[in-house]
């Protein structure tokens, strides 16, 4: 039985079509794999927070902008221009990235971190290249983008 107990964020699928495919189920006792959405039409990828149930960050697959701090966004570096991210074919990056601290010989856990990576990656339809943008996303206050 899974359940999302300990996690800050479980994430939510919403789709082309609008509907909408949550990590857990409103119990918190069935999970959807990821796997199991990650190559449908996805729209946008939320992560939702697990005690407000508010959908606080995104990444939408299909302008690549993302969301934070109740804004849309556009990250690019200086020396990108995509003169056609309309058009680009956006892929989901997701994964969650565990730190656990364990005490010396008892083997006790002391502290489990998670920070959560959302973005996407796309090639530039004139030259191929491999564009990737994600978001880390720590704690509500704490972000990064890369």
């Amino acid at each position: 039985m899974a359940n999302y107990e300990g996690l800050k964020y479980q994430w939510v699928a919403q789709m082309t079509d609008g509907t909408e495919v949550s990590q857990f189920d409103e119990n918190g006792n069935n999970e959807v794999l990821f796997k199991e959405v990650k190559e449908k039409d996805i729209a946008v990828f939320w992560l939702m927070n697990t005690e407000t149930k508010e959908k606080e960050f995104a990444v939408s697959l299909t302008s690549g902008k993302f969301f934070a701090l109740g804004k849309w966004i556009i990250v690019a570096n200086g020396d990108e221009i995509l003169t056609d991210r309309e058009t680009l074919k956006y892929r989901l990056i997701y994964f969650r990235q565990v730190t656990r601290v364990f005490a010396g010989m008892s083997g006790a856990q002391m502290k489990c971190d998670i920070v959560f990576f959302i973005g996407w990656q796309a090639n530039e339809l004139e030259t191929g290249k491999n564009i990737k943008k994600m978001m880390q996303v720590i704690d509500p206050e704490t972000i990064g983008f890369g």
